[in-house]
């Protein structure tokens, strides 16, 4: 596992932190540390779901 410093404004931290309380998460890290593995999941799956889209969208009579 890596380590990855962070260094925000106190304003963008303050952000993360009242986005974090409002979901139920207890700190602005929880958050980020949340956005940051759905980034990896998406990434690893964008070609799956751009596919999948695709095939609604080809599929698709208007």
């Amino acid at each position: 596992m890596k380590k990855i410093l962070i260094v925000l404004k106190n304003s963008d931290y303050l952000d993360f932190l009242a986005a974090a309380q409002e979901c139920g998460k207890l700190t602005a890290k929880d958050m980020i540390e949340d956005l940051i593995r759905y980034y990896v999941i998406v990434q690893r799956n964008k070609e799956k779901i751009l596919g999948s889209v695709q095939q609604r969208l080809d599929g698709r009579t208007d």
